[in-house]
């Protein structure tokens, strides 16, 4: 899933069916912003996925250069 914004106290992520979930911002990492790409573990972890959101970033520029002929 990934965070899409936050909301006061909760971060509200959208799962990849487009489901959106507020989870509540103390259980996601302090460094967690919008746009990470967020993995919850069996164990109700909840990490950021740093290879996830750095490829999701970059095809979101490469889409956005194509766009806007860049």
């Amino acid at each position: 899933m990934v965070i899409d914004r936050f909301e006061g106290e909760w971060a509200v992520c959208e799962s990849q069916s487009g489901t959106l979930y507020a989870v509540p911002r103390e259980l996601l990492p302090e460094s967690a912003r919008e746009g990470d790409v967020v993995v919850a573990w069996g164990d109700g972890r909840l990490t950021v996925d740093a290879a996830a959101t750095r490829a999701r970033r970059e095809r979101i520029q490469a889409l956005h250069d194509r766009l806007f002929g860049r």
